[in-house]
């Protein structure tokens, strides 16, 4: 191989794949849903609105809050789980490119799949429900869902239910990610 064209290949090999590319996009959402989550609750824990955001700003960021959460579960649920459940066209392939496949094939790893996997793909659809939820609540409401001692508790539980909903699936899929094979996102 010419020199020139070895450091294109290694120059190549730093790209990320399209597959890559969503995967990481999908974790950065949830991780963003997490904190955007703690920080309003953390506020309506506190009832009161931190310093310098006022209510249009807090009512935009849970319009943007909403809209990122239905994102992430769209983009997992009809992008993602395809790329996991595909599975080999026949026997005798590879299986670390069909991780579904990998995970039940491995007697050790089979609840990663069976128990992990349905968790993760039915707590995750809460998260847009509730953001949708929160932010209709904010919108209507306005300043004084920070008076009502009554309706702060209301969505305190809706804000921890949304917390917990946003990262049980997140951790899970890092831990799925973790016990089984990524190699179908280098193609």
């Amino acid at each position: 191989m010419p020199a020139e064209t070895r450091g294109t290949v290694r120059m190549l090999a730093l790209w990320l794949t399209h597959k890559q590319v969503i995967a990481l996009l999908h974790l950065a959402f949830a991780l963003v849903l997490a904190h955007v989550s703690l920080n309003g609750f953390w506020c309506l824990y506190r009832s009161k609105i931190l310093a310098g955001f006022s209510i249009g700003y807090l009512k935009s960021m849970h319009i943007i809050l909403a809209l990122l959460s239905w994102l992430t579960v769209l983009s997992g649920t009809w992008v993602l789980l395809p790329w996991y459940r595909q599975l080999p066209a026949n026997t005798r392939q590879n299986l670390l490119f069909y991780p579904q496949a990998y995970l039940t094939s491995q007697s050790h790893l089979a609840d990663w799949h069976h128990f992990a996997m349905d968790w993760k793909q039915n707590i995750g659809w809460l998260t847009p429900f509730l953001s949708t939820f929160l932010a209709y609540a904010l919108i209507t409401g306005g300043g004084e869902v920070y008076q009502d001692p009554a309706l702060r508790r209301v969505l305190s539980l809706v804000y921890v239910t949304l917390i917990i909903s946003t990262l049980v699936p997140t951790v899970l899929g890092i831990l799925i990610n973790t016990a089984g094979t990524n190699s179908f996102l280098n193609f």
